[in-house]
């Protein structure tokens, strides 16, 4: 059987298995199954989504922005976001936020202008807060922001966590399902 306890907030570090790097993160739950430890935790720095604007007017599409592309648009977005106080980065497979988002954001938007709502590739619907839009007469970029801090389900080995892979996952899903609905309700 399981046994899930929540955790005082700590910090491991999440290894991106094929890149070799790593994402600083908290500690939620951890669950002890069958002599292993595994663990649920969200990113410390807060976590962006980066897209460019593909066509124009009805034609417009988002498409999300590739890590290969991110090295040219870079300056750019980061020049927009100074004013905010903060810089976006690429690592281990992730754009992170440097710097602290005034929590303002999260309160003062208009539902119609500032938000998007978009499916991922498996199916769940993500509300994103758009906290930039970055013109380069080239493209227009835009950077936002998950509502919801993402979580991780992972494998501790040592003192890293592994997320898990695809049948780990699958076949402990209902437990941290549950697990994940738990953190956050509170």
């Amino acid at each position: 059987m399981a046994e899930s306890k929540q955790l005082e907030p700590n910090t491991v570090e999440l290894l991106d298995v094929e890149s070799g790097e790593t994402l600083t993160c908290l500690v939620g739950a951890e669950i002890e199954l069958e002599g292993s430890r595994f663990v649920v935790v969200t990113p410390v720095d807060e976590l962006a989504t980066l897209a460019v604007i593909e066509g124009e007017g009805d034609e417009a599409e988002l498409r999300e922005l590739e890590p290969e592309e991110f090295q040219s648009a870079e300056a750019a977005i980061n020049s927009v976001l100074q004013q905010l106080d903060i810089k976006v980065v690429h690592k281990s497979d992730e754009y992170v936020i440097k710097g602290d988002l005034d929590d303002d954001l999260f309160e003062d938007y208009d539902e119609d202008e500032d938000v998007l709502e978009v499916e991922t590739d498996d199916g769940e619907e993500r509300r994103l807060l758009i906290i930039a839009e970055v013109d380069t007469a080239e493209r227009i970029y835009v950077v936002a922001v998950d509502f919801q801090k993402p979580v991780y389900p992972a494998r501790m080995e040592g003192d890293q966590a592994i997320p898990l892979n695809a049948e780990e996952l699958t076949s402990m899903r209902d437990i941290f399902d549950e697990v994940i609905a738990k953190m956050r309700e509170e």
